[in-house]
């Protein structure tokens, strides 16, 4: 049916880009995600962006939890100065996550993540990782 009358309903312009300033950003999304991933637990490449500089800490928490994490990308799209991407994560469980002791399980999961990009600088992130399927892997009681 039809929304109510007070219901504003506002488009949606996502698309998987093909204009030159957005194909950049993606680019720095994918490298960064990418250098992440490969990195051996030091993350000072990533001072220039103000949005991961503050999540170093997890980042190598992350890392020391999980060294051997691969990462694909099926889908990353860029509308202005956003970028979202899709990506799934293959990686052994050898920290201490949840409250759940590491366990050494090989867990998969999804993530959805946003970042905004403004003068080549990534200055917003918000990560959504799937974390019911994560702790269903690791054996984590759920509610």
């Amino acid at each position: 049916g039809a929304p109510p009358a007070s219901a504003a309903i506002y488009p949606i312009s996502l698309h998987q880009s093909t204009d030159a300033d957005s194909k950049k950003a993606i680019e720095l999304i994918r490298t960064t995600l990418e250098d992440i991933v490969q990195s051996d637990g030091k993350f000072d490449f990533l001072k220039d962006h103000p949005a991961y500089e503050v999540i170093i800490p997890d980042l190598e928490m992350r890392k020391a939890m999980s060294p051997d994490a691969e990462v694909t990308f099926p889908l990353m799209v860029s509308d202005g100065e956003w970028v979202a991407c899709r990506s799934f994560w293959k990686q052994s469980f050898v920290g201490e996550m949840f409250g759940t002791q590491a366990n050494g399980k090989y867990i998969e999961f999804e993530t959805l993540s946003l970042d905004r990009i403004i003068d080549g600088k990534i200055v917003e992130h918000r990560e959504f990782p799937d974390i019911p399927s994560m702790m269903r892997q690791l054996g984590t009681p759920t509610r």
